[in-house]
């Protein structure tokens, strides 16, 4: 890499702060990977050589209000700067789980013996803004070259079980394939200590960055790791598993014109398609999902099942009223369909009878008689004010009515007007 591709221009008084008290700043970790690869990046990080932590702080301080959220693992955040800078550091395995690591803070090691922690070569390298100088003692740009994902070191690797995870989605993000011993080092790896949390966090970042998440699930079943995880996954029958590869790799295409803030639970949605609701459920569940981002990918997954219920207008208006509930639109699940039905002529049907029905204006599925119309004719919340809404609404849809007095005049208690 002959020169950092991405600017450093919003670092350049850090830089200089540290260079003058004698350290030696270096960008680290997937800035420089996705410098390399010209992608944009959004997390910066640093590591500065030469300086203890406590004068590092004091450095830093000279330039910003300096945050000791990461001190303990000699890592300094910045008030006003979109990056982590740390003290290099040594991690040593001490007990089981995530995070059973001793770190010991050594600012006088050398760049490769501080890249050796990390997982894979692609993320092991550095680059000095100084000296325009690239860093990469284990061959990290060689391998993005190939399209190869190795570990840094073989050793080390297993002792981190997420970073079986890590691979994944890296290799759908980057379409790169891990090399045998990547994939037989994965293989001893036990997720069971994995938190929930962290489970989730790999596997959106496979979802929704992924160019190809079938890479990183197909990367999961060779290694037998997706059964430790989402066995009901592992299950399915062969045609299934490719129907479902083939329909995350189509929702990766178009998941970027459905919005940031339904684009999970949309490729989650592709994801379960040929589980049972019940599976599903226990998946979602499993995996910690927000209870909003659950209950919208359980309504997708019921409404695809439930397609071929849908005969009259009111049908349709209902289904949208679902989805409506949960702050979805008929065209997240129009386009689950696009990818997921093998008959166009089917998905033509459905369109034309949305149309007809009016489903697919919102107007026509909001309630025309709430709450206050109740309240102004005597009716005080109760028992009944959820079966008089209903039926309400299912006269809406029946009968085609327009305005909340002629539905409120079919209703036996009410006086006709």
């Amino acid at each position: 890499m002959e020169k950092f591709k991405v600017s450093i221009a919003p670092y350049k008084k850090i830089i200089q702060a540290v260079t003058l008290a004698g350290g030696r700043f270096i960008f680290v970790g997937g800035c420089v990977r996705d410098a390399y690869l010209d992608n944009p990046c959004k997390d910066y990080d640093a590591e500065v050589y030469g300086l203890p932590l406590e004068r590092l702080h004091h450095v830093l301080s000279t330039v910003d209000t300096v945050s000791e959220v990461g001190k303990s693992f000699g890592v300094l955040k910045l008030k006003n700067y979109n990056i982590d800078i740390s003290v290099p550091r040594f991690d040593t395995k001490i007990a089981e789980g995530h995070r059973g690591f001793s770190v010991k803070v050594d600012y006088s090691i050398s760049f490769k013996e501080a890249a050796r922690r990390r997982d894979l070569t692609i993320n092991s390298m550095g680059y000095d803004p100084v000296k325009e100088e690239l860093l990469d003692p284990f061959h990290g740009v060689k391998d993005l070259q190939e399209g190869l994902l190795r570990a840094t070191d073989p050793k080390t690797f297993p002792e981190d079980p997420l970073r079986g995870l890590r691979v994944a989605q890296f290799s759908a993000r980057f379409l790169m394939r891990p090399d045998d011993q990547l994939k037989l080092l994965s293989q001893q790896l036990d997720l069971s200590e994995l938190p929930a949390e962290r489970l989730l966090e790999e596997f959106r970042k496979l979802l929704l960055k992924g160019i190809s998440p079938s890479w990183g699930l197909e990367f999961l079943q060779e290694t037998k790791l997706l059964n430790q995880i989402l066995p009901e996954i592992e299950g399915l029958s062969q045609q299934a598993w490719g129907e479902t590869l083939h329909a995350l790799d189509e929702g990766a295409k178009v998941r970027a014109s459905l919005g940031e803030d339904i684009q999970f639970e949309f490729m989650m949605t592709l994801m379960l398609l040929h589980v049972s609701i019940a599976q599903a459920k226990g998946i979602l569940s499993k995996l910690k999902i927000p209870k909003k981002m659950t209950s919208k990918v359980k309504v997708l997954l019921q409404e695809y099942s439930n397609l071929h219920n849908l005969k009259k207008n009111a049908d349709y208006l209902w289904a949208g009223k679902r989805l409506l509930d949960e702050d979805l639109e008929w065209k997240t699940l129009l386009t689950i369909l696009k990818i997921a039905l093998k008959d166009n002529s089917q998905l033509a049907h459905l369109q034309r009878e949305l149309l007809v029905s009016g489903a697919l204006n919102v107007k026509n599925i909001t309630p025309l008689v709430q709450g206050k119309h109740l309240l102004e004719r005597g009716i005080e919340p109760g028992a009944a004010y959820k079966k008089i809404l209903h039926d309400c609404l299912r006269l809406q849809y029946e009968q085609d009515l327009k305005t909340p007095e002629e539905i409120l005049s079919k209703i036996p208690m009410f006086p006709r007007f």
